[in-house]
């Protein structure tokens, strides 16, 4: 695999598979824990398994397993018990909105052949003032394995992802949502151009890259735009066990007004320019590119605009490092080396891109 920086940041690049730990409930340790926990478990017909995922999220937020029987209630039959398999995520309730119009956009696209799971019915669950619950079935499968067989299978399922979203019933606001943060973003950079002081208050690489562009370059992200998933990383990407790919995590879709192939460049960022050697750049491309785009035709306008996209997307990040930054709020250093990485590796790539590029742009 391709070398990374030994750098916090760039552990999220190439994630390991999910680990769940066993989380321990007991009657006795019932009788000391949140209300929280007594309303979960107090769903099941006995104390359910539980296990944790392994992740920075101080508890009890974060992501859980649940498994136990429950009782189905009907007032027109007998009741029934069912053995449930459950992925709860517990959040802070200021979360829960944007989670649900997250899960408003997951609906339609399972409603058309696109798989994303759906919310049990019964939640969110309020569990206290400051937990709320959102629970799933839990699908058995992985993340990927960064092999031609995986690209090829995600980038049907992304063509077909973007098919859908373009026709989502309240496309129109995610738009104006989408162009308003875009367009704050470009008078941050303008401001950052502008204001010596803001500028050399950010690391020196980012000064580099940040002064070496016309802040309105940063609206070719949008040429061609619809609505996108937005957040296409290996997490939220997961190979299910039945073959197909499920789609997770649809909050940044409610603002992701972007020509579609930056979902594409996303991937090949994540999925290829960083994981696999120069030589495998090619064939790994194409499996993602070629299936992509027999389930979603169009043409790409130029052969560096892979290149021109992945660059945009680390400086769109490093924008948003520098606003935290201006706002005095903690920003590690590794992450503005992660994105200065990102920018210079589609650079140091730029060759291979445009070549693999190249076959697209004469499509019709």
């Amino acid at each position: 695999m391709s070398w990374l920086p030994a750098e916090p940041a760039f552990l999220g690049l190439r994630p390991p598979e999910l680990e769940w730990n066993p989380y321990f409930l007991d009657d006795h340790s019932l009788a000391y824990l949140s209300p929280t926990w007594q309303i979960l478990t107090a769903l099941f017909e006995s104390l359910p398994t539980v296990y944790r995922l392994d992740t920075h999220h101080p508890q009890p937020y974060g992501f859980y397993r649940f498994q136990g029987v429950i009782t189905l209630k009907n007032p027109t039959q007998e009741s029934q018990t069912q053995k449930v398999d459950w992925f709860v995520k517990l959040v802070d309730p200021s979360q829960a909105e944007r989670l649900m119009a997250a899960q408003n956009v997951a609906d339609y696209v399972s409603q058309h052949g696109v798989v994303s799971p759906p919310l049990i019915d019964g939640f969110p669950l309020v569990l206290a003032d400051d937990v709320t619950a959102f629970a799933y079935p839990f699908w058995q499968g992985r993340l990927t394995n960064y092999d031609e067989t995986d690209l090829k299978q995600l980038g049907r399922a992304v063509g077909q992802l973007h098919q859908t979203l373009a026709s989502y019933p309240q496309r129109e606001s995610v738009q104006q949502a989408g162009e308003k943060r875009h367009h704050m973003l470009v008078t941050r950079w303008q401001s950052l151009q502008q204001h010596a002081a803001q500028m050399t208050s950010l690391p020196e690489e980012a000064q580099a890259i940040l002064s070496s562009h016309n802040p309105e370059w940063l609206w070719h992200l949008t040429e061609q735009a619809q609505m996108v998933h937005g957040d296409l990383n290996v997490g939220n990407i997961l190979f299910l066990d039945t073959g197909d790919v499920a789609f997770l995590d649809f909050e940044d879709s409610l603002t992701a007004w972007f020509d579609p192939l930056k979902d594409l460049a996303f991937i090949i960022e994540r999925f290829v320019l960083t994981v696999h050697e120069p030589e495998q750049l090619e064939s790994h491309a194409y499996a993602l590119l070629d299936a992509y785009f027999e389930a979603y035709p169009s043409t790409v306008v130029s052969p560096q605009r892979f290149v021109d996209l992945i660059q945009a997307l680390a400086v769109r990040a490093m924008l948003l490092l520098a606003e935290l930054t201006l706002k005095r709020q903690p920003v590690t250093n590794s992450e503005w080396k992660k994105f200065v990485f990102l920018y210079n590796l589609a650079e140091r790539h730029r060759m291979e891109l445009e070549n693999i590029t190249q076959p697209y742009t004469t499509r019709t």
